[in-house]
């Protein structure tokens, strides 16, 4: 990330663009959760404060000045907002109100992004208000019926209630309305494995790949589940599948040699403090870095390497 960071300042100096001012915005916001990781009692924040005010005006600073530079375009707005939403869960005075008013101006630049009422639900979940977030996720279906990332943060939301026995309930009933809606299984097979039903989350993850060959995340979770039955040739099988359409995915690689001698999945490390889906699907729009705030969102209740499932102890 370091090295990131000083390209992009580097191409700053070459030739100014809300681009990389924008960028330089979002790598300044990893190195803030990174501190927020590395010092999570109210005490060592206290002790870092000084170090996440400067970071954090360095933050906003740069997504200004991309904003500034180009108010029409939403994704500096985005940036913006991302600034405030990452104070909201540390109780700044503000925050929410003005992370909440860029990511409006956002919207009002691109009505039609379903990455928007994503962004906004993230930002209503980490204010503590889950019925408003949910609205804003079933936004986003609307306008984008197979949204995974979408699926996943309201699996999450459901999973953080402690409610995924109502969820999957619920999800069977969509299943019944919908029975040829892939990310409708993948949800399913989602909360079966938050739930430890591994036979029952191999049963969904492998209709929705039956459905659609190609559903990276799908098969993701499929690998999982299968390794935890102790199918370790079928879990390799998917990830090698992913890796072949997905080349480059550092995690996916790490993953395959962990399983290949013999080690769990994420042996050696692999696997972040997130929210997002591991794998970008191809159908999925471009846009900004996202979810990277929202590990202050919910509480790390459980976790077997991938840091992004959340479970009930």
């Amino acid at each position: 990330m370091a090295e990131a960071e000083k390209q992009f300042k580097k191409a700053v100096n070459a030739s100014e663009t809300d681009t990389y001012y924008r960028f330089l915005s979002e790598l300044t916001l990893i190195k803030i959760n990174n501190l927020l990781a590395q010092n999570a009692s109210a005490t060592s924040i206290e002790k870092a404060q000084q170090e996440l005010l400067q970071l954090f005006g360095e933050a906003k600073l740069y997504a200004e000045t991309a904003k500034n530079m180009s108010p029409i375009n939403y994704q500096n707005w985005l940036a913006l907002g991302r600034v405030y939403e990452a104070l909201v869960p540390l109780k700044v005075e503000g925050a929410y109100a003005e992370a909440a008013k860029a990511y409006d101006e956002a919207f009002r630049r691109n009505p039609k992004s379903p990455e928007i009422s994503l962004v906004k639900a993230r930002l209503e979940v980490a204010n503590g208000s889950n019925v408003a977030a949910r609205e804003l996720i079933r936004q986003a279906l609307t306008q984008k019926p197979n949204y995974t990332e979408a699926v996943f943060f309201l699996s999450q939301i459901e999973v953080a209630e402690g409610r995924p026995k109502e969820a999957i309930s619920s999800v069977e009933a969509s299943i019944f309305l919908s029975p040829n809606e892939p990310v409708l299984y993948f949800q399913l097979g989602f909360l079966k494995y938050n739930e430890r039903d591994y036979k029952g989350a191999i049963e969904a993850f492998e209709q929705a790949v039956a459905i659609n060959g190609d559903y990276a995340n799908a098969r993701y979770f499929l690998g999982l589940s299968y390794d935890r039955l102790g199918r370790t040739a079928d879990a390799i099988a998917q990830f090698e599948y992913i890796e072949r359409t997905n080349p480059g995915n550092q995690e996916v690689m790490s993953i395959i040699e962990n399983l290949k001698a013999g080690k769990a999945p994420f042996a050696t490390g692999g696997g972040t403090t997130r929210t997002t889906l591991p794998i970008e699907e191809a159908d999925t729009e471009p846009g900004p870095l996202t979810g990277w705030s929202s590990r202050r969102v919910f509480p790390l209740l459980w976790s077997d390497g991938f840091s992004g499932i959340l479970r009930k102890k």
